[in-house]
């Protein structure tokens, strides 16, 4: 059986998962289920931007090249490669690899404190994904 990848149902899938995680567990579950949270947030920011990325155009590298290919690679180095996007929506991915408020995003400063912010990245141009 073959996968093939969807970016955007993944990331309202773990966006969805995160929110329920976040927002529902008791005082006796925290920090752990809000560490968890963090991380899924930052999982579907991943995929979203992964989505943005596609529908600008871009494409994944050669297996050579996967080092260095943002289809691949996580926060923080997605928003490092993000710093040389082309394509139709180029713009909107390197405005994102530049905004301050992502800069801790997959960072240890990240997560536990405020984990809707690791969504931020990729699900504040949610517009841009259709939900599922």
């Amino acid at each position: 059986m073959e996968f093939t990848q969807n970016f955007n149902k993944a990331a309202w899938r773990h966006f969805r998962a995160a929110q329920i995680l976040y927002e529902q567990a008791g005082p006796s579950d925290r920090p752990g289920c809000v560490a968890v949270a963090g991380y899924l947030f930052g999982i579907a920011g991943e995929l979203a931007v992964k989505e943005l990325m596609r529908n600008s155009g871009m494409t994944p590298l050669s297996e050579a090249h996967r080092r260095d290919d943002p289809f691949f690679a996580h926060f923080p180095l997605l928003k490092t490669l993000l710093a040389t996007a082309a394509g139709r929506r180029a713009g909107e991915l390197r405005q994102l690899s530049e905004d301050p408020a992502c800069l801790k995003i997959g960072t240890s400063r990240c997560g536990t404190h405020q984990p809707p912010k690791s969504i931020g990245l990729g699900l504040r141009l949610g517009k841009a994904l259709p939900r599922n």
